[in-house]
């Protein structure tokens, strides 16, 4: 199953023209106190493997000049379909 998180990590990378290091590295530079920002974390990410961290994606999104509106969009393919409540019978 796809993952939309990994997907667009990757994909928006790719578009960059940033290898993973450097995304790490600008993300490390943009969000200084936030942990786990290294290769290896965007490796786990792109491949599905590991989630970041609520700073950590801020860090990645802002790293990669992620607007508000592509935030939103993102996280919502993310979450999924939400479950439907079944009306209550009287």
């Amino acid at each position: 199953m796809a993952n939309p998180l990994s997907d667009f990590i990757r994909e928006r990378r790719a578009e960059s023209g940033m290898s993973r290091d450097a995304l790490a590295a600008k993300a490390r530079t943009v969000a200084p106190n936030v942990g786990g920002l290294h290769r290896t974390s965007v490796e786990r990410w792109e491949t599905g493997t590991g989630t970041p961290t609520p700073a950590q994606l801020e860090a990645v999104f802002r790293a990669l000049g992620v607007s508000d509106e592509e935030r939103v969009d993102v996280l919502k393919r993310t979450a999924g379909p939400q479950p439907v409540e079944s009306a209550a019978t009287p």
